[in-house]
């Protein structure tokens, strides 16, 4: 929240970054430079938080949508920046994409006219899809802002590259492959293999399911895992600044208890591989609901 916010025109940008004690990711302090002189305000909460809106009279939103049928167990690609994602189960066989643009600009045709620079581009193939939006270059790419909300069906191997941002999984089955570089991976009800992997943010998944290898990696945030209680797995987990803490409800026999390094099986151990690594941040393993 950024209740006692102060706030800035973008011109005053670069001096926020180089002389307030803020704690800014370096390519997110870049970015913000480079915004100088855009039209928007800067808010800086007293935690050292920084919010960037884009403060024009002007708005204009569209929703673009897709539908894709690929082989069973194909790929679904999305490759996208400052944009939310959310990816739920599709009611039939087919991909279902529907990406709602919200774009704010000096008036409301300046908006459209910015609407009109983000092109969809599209791979198409018989077992796989990708899609990776074109953007404006300079202060214009702040601007505008994607919702993405993703239906799948299940078995599909699914991968998202999100810079800036959050991915959500909600009751999907598959193997997913996540990336954010500043953002949020969530997930409740998931089944399948999951690979996730952030730099600033933190991962918190529930599976329901696993039958294929789980690996988690996080820079600087905590990874959150809850299990099924009854799975047969080898886990290991590993943190450089942090702890691990595995709660009571998930029956893990430990091999190896450290306070930064931990490993074991669940059941027989003879299942899928479980593996969690964070450099700044805790791990934490529960079974059923992620723990908090």
């Amino acid at each position: 929240m950024f209740d006692r916010a102060a706030r800035l025109n973008c011109i005053d940008i670069p001096f926020v970054v180089a002389n307030m004690k803020i704690r800014l990711p370096f390519a997110l302090a870049v970015i913000l430079g480079a915004a100088a002189g855009a039209a928007c305000d800067i808010r800086v909460s007293d935690k050292g938080g920084v919010s960037v809106d884009v403060n024009e009279g002007g708005r204009a939103e569209d929703t673009w949508t897709r539908s894709y049928t690929v082989t069973p167990g194909g790929r679904f690609e999305l490759d996208v920046r400052f944009s939310s994602i959310e990816i739920l189960p599709a009611a039939g066989k087919d991909i279902d994409v529907v990406a709602t643009r919200k774009a704010r600009g000096r008036s409301d045709e300046a908006a459209q006219d910015l609407l009109k620079q983000f092109q969809m581009k599209e791979e198409i193939a018989p077992d796989r899809v990708r899609l990776e939006p074109s953007r404006p270059e300079g202060a214009q790419f702040f601007g505008v802002q994607i919702e993405y909300q993703v239906k799948v069906p299940p078995g599909l191997q699914v991968v998202v590259k999100n810079e800036y941002g959050s991915v959500k999984l909600d009751n999907v089955q598959g193997r997913f492959d996540l990336s954010v570089t500043n953002g949020r991976l969530s997930g409740k009800s998931v089944s399948g293999g999951l690979q996730a992997h952030t730099i600033n943010g933190q991962v918190i998944m529930q599976m329901t399911a696993v039958t294929d290898d789980i690996r988690i990696t996080t820079v600087n945030g905590a990874a959150v895992l809850g299990l099924p209680p009854n799975l047969n797995a080898t886990v290991e987990a590993t943190t450089i600044n942090g702890g691990i803490t595995v709660r009571d409800s998930l029956p893990l026999v430990t091999s190896t208890k450290e306070p930064q390094r931990l490993s074991g099986r669940l059941g027989t151990g003879k299942g899928p591989r479980i593996e969690l690594q964070t450099t700044n941040g805790g791990v934490r393993l529960g079974g059923g609901e992620p723990p908090t």
